[in-house]
């Protein structure tokens, strides 16, 4: 009797990562380590509902720094308002998202091929996704820099420079608690914080490749964190503690570390099943917004809580979105948070000068609802323009190497000669 042949077994293609930070497709499974990759084949993730989280974050960052100009000069005390004056906390999201996708495109290129001319790609392509927004923010709060008029001629030159190079973050010269990084357009610094931490990454992950447990990983996220914390409160009433914890490249490691750590997690365990992933979900929010309370309420120093205080709640909640599940997740998955997503950097880059000159311009006045309103729709509308003519364009254009260009423009010449 004739016995029908084995049915083919299937295999699931790769999850290509979504989000800002994405890079190319993960590699196939043939130039992948299959025994600790194997687990991710039968759990996918999938990190699409990071895109709606990300214009989440942005949103709160805005509403922390609208707070800022609307009580200016009006005598009301900011801590009234405590709740609102948070949004320190979102650059700690756009860290760990920041590790998480990198860690899921490249962590497997970077196994397969620990080469230079793999890391030169990787920091070229890296560097155009944030220069453009970088060099933008700086040009674009030039107007509002004059008119403030808080910096002296030679200041004004170097901090523009230092914008425009990206390198903001890396010095703590200059007035205010931030130093430099607050110079021109402040929300940048996190793009000058990141080019470290993109240079610091292809060793970074082939170091983790080495840990080879569970409680490595855990390990790898947690003990950079209470470094970090335990430093803050170390450091309180330092004169430039602030811009140690809150901008300095080596201290903002830790939230990148974390999301290295949630990616490689990915890869070789795959996603968390359904039901721990709504319950990841609903607890990451729930400790999100405790935090936010705890640093209201307790009137914590300005040093903890820009010092790592929201690791352990993003943590939780972004594990929580890398499989398709839970009310939460579905929410960020909407169709207008994935298009408000792929903008939110440009968002982030360019509120801050546009409230600036409508504050001197008196348009944007705690009893002026419209002006407000005018204000908020106008750093939408400018940052939508801006990611699609210039962002988007020159980050194509600055991503390829000469021969990828070579390459294109003689793909079109054939095509061209081919239609007539």
């Amino acid at each position: 009797m004739p016995v029908a042949p084995p049915r083919p077994t299937r295999t699931r293609r790769p999850v290509r990562p979504t989000g800002h930070d994405a890079g190319p497709a993960t590699p196939s499974a043939a130039s992948v380590d299959t025994r600790r990759d194997a687990p991710a084949a039968r759990r996918s993730y999938d990190l699409t509902a990071l895109h709606g989280l990300r214009i989440l974050l942005t949103t709160w960052l805005v509403v922390h720094h609208l707070v800022r100009w609307l009580l200016r000069d009006t005598g009301i005390d900011p801590d009234t308002v405590a709740l609102l004056r948070q949004g320190q906390g979102a650059t700690t999201g756009f860290f760990i998202l920041s590790g998480v996708v990198l860690t899921t495109s490249w962590a497997a290129r970077f196994r397969a091929d620990p080469s230079l001319a793999l890391a030169g790609t990787f920091l070229r392509r890296r560097w155009a996704a944030v220069w453009p927004l970088g060099a933008i923010g700086a040009l674009v709060a030039v107007p509002y820099e004059l008119v403030e008029d808080r910096l002296a001629t030679g200041e004004f030159i170097v901090g523009l420079v230092a914008n425009l190079a990206l390198v903001q973050s890396w010095f703590p010269v200059g007035g205010g608690i931030h130093g430099m990084t607050l110079r021109f357009d402040g929300p940048t610094w996190t793009l000058s914080t990141l080019l470290v931490l993109y240079a610091m990454f292809p060793a970074i992950v082939l170091l983790v490749d080495r840990i080879r447990t569970k409680a490595g990983l855990v390990l790898l996220a947690l003990v950079p964190w209470l470094l970090t914390y335990g430093t803050a409160w170390a450091l309180v009433d330092e004169p430039k503690a602030v811009w140690m914890l809150h901008v300095h490249p080596m201290v903002r490691l830790a939230d990148f570390l974390v999301g290295i750590a949630i990616g490689t997690w990915l890869i070789r365990h795959g996603a968390p099943r359904v039901g721990t992933a709504r319950a990841l979900q609903v607890v990451g929010l729930a400790g999100l917004v405790a935090t936010v309370w705890c640093c209201a309420a307790f009137d914590l120093p300005r040093e903890v809580r820009f010092g790592a205080m929201f690791i352990p709640a993003f943590a939780v909640l972004v594990s929580g979105l890398t499989v398709h599940a839970g009310v939460i997740g579905a929410v960020l998955r909407t169709r207008p948070l994935q298009y408000a997503g792929k903008r939110a950097f440009a968002v982030a880059m360019l509120h801050t000068p546009i409230m600036g000159l409508a504050w001197h311009a008196g348009i944007l006045r705690l009893d002026q609802p419209l002006g407000i309103a005018t204000v908020l729709v106008t750093s939408a509308l400018l940052a939508a323009t801006v990611h699609r003519w210039i962002e988007m364009p020159l980050r194509t254009k600055l991503r390829l190497s000469r021969a990828e260009h070579a390459e294109r423009a003689e793909r079109a010449r054939r095509t061209a000669a081919a239609v007539q």
